[in-house]
């Protein structure tokens, strides 16, 4: 993760949690959690930090968390 990105957390109702990265200045619009709020498809597509790929379903969502990257100089 280098200091553009924010690590964005996705919580499965199944108890999994998917783990992508994002770089911060990504508009608004492409973002995981704007297509998750507003966006008008039905999935969403991650690209996982182990390099795979994840299409998940909204309806399995329960939420999503974001974290920023803070490096100490």
């Amino acid at each position: 993760m280098n200091t553009n990105d924010q690590q964005v957390n996705i919580f499965l109702n199944n108890r999994t949690l998917l783990i992508t990265n994002e770089n911060k200045f990504t508009p608004e619009h492409q973002s995981i959690l704007y297509e998750f709020q507003q966006g008008p498809r039905q999935f969403i597509n991650a690209n996982l930090i182990d390099d795979q790929k994840a299409l998940i379903p909204k309806q399995n969502i329960l939420y999503i968390t974001i974290r920023s990257c803070h490096v100490k100089t």
